[in-house]
């Protein structure tokens, strides 16, 4: 049903096993989501949360990226599509989805916790 939009499609770009902090919402809403990435490429995301929006919801990501003492936090901002993820990420129990990004955008952080302005 979603072709080569599903994660475990081939991807161009090399994943990494990142597990950072990150807050996403899907188009019309004002409060945002918590959760933790999964995968981390060039073009996508694999995000565990408490709950995952519906398949090809519009999406805005956040993630946080550790500071390394040498300059404040930044974080990465995205816009993407949400993507089912294949049966093997999502095997112990709290919902795992995919988020298709066209580019990352890189931000400064000035204050821990603090979401950039859009």
């Amino acid at each position: 049903m979603y072709g080569e939009d599903v994660l475990d499609a081939p991807r161009h770009g090399r994943r990494y096993s990142l597990h950072l902090p990150v807050r996403f919402r899907t188009e019309g809403e004002t409060e945002w989501h918590v959760g933790t990435t999964e995968q981390v490429s060039l073009s996508d995301v694999t995000i565990r949360a408490y709950a995952a929006p519906p398949p090809s919801s519009p999406i805005d990501i956040v993630i946080a990226l550790p500071s390394t003492g040498l300059a404040s936090s930044g974080c990465l901002l995205g816009h993407g599509r949400v993507v089912p993820v294949s049966s093997a990420d999502a095997a112990d129990g709290e919902p795992v989805f995919g988020v298709t990004v066209s580019k990352f955008r890189l931000e400064q952080l000035q204050r821990a916790g603090e979401t950039p302005a859009e």
